[in-house]
């Protein structure tokens, strides 16, 4: 199985679990030697819109961030989000 190695319209569905849209037209290439993952590597990042479980409102998970979130911070590939960056930071200043 190839993932979407050669085709990001063609990543598993989990990948993007709960994303409201995504832009398959910023895919940047992935490095997957650097990536945290048991079964299948991410190939591509591409920019998804996902809801805040917080406030509700849309927030970009973008193809930028994602590359830094599962290539430097080491995150598990099929990891995501669930809150927008003010709530997330609002929630680190929770005691």
């Amino acid at each position: 199985m190839n993932f979407g190695e050669n085709n990001p319209k063609e990543m598993p569905s989990h990948l993007f679990f709960r994303a409201r849209q995504i832009n398959y037209d910023s895919a940047i290439r992935a490095d997957i030697s650097k990536q945290n993952y048991s079964v299948c590597p991410r190939h591509w990042y591409i920019d998804a819109v996902f809801m805040c479980c917080d406030c509700k409102k849309d927030f970009d998970f973008s193809a930028n961030e994602q590359k830094f979130w599962y290539e430097e911070r080491q995150f598990w590939i099929d990891s995501q989000p669930k809150r927008c960056f003010s709530c997330r930071k609002a929630e680190r200043k929770t005691p």
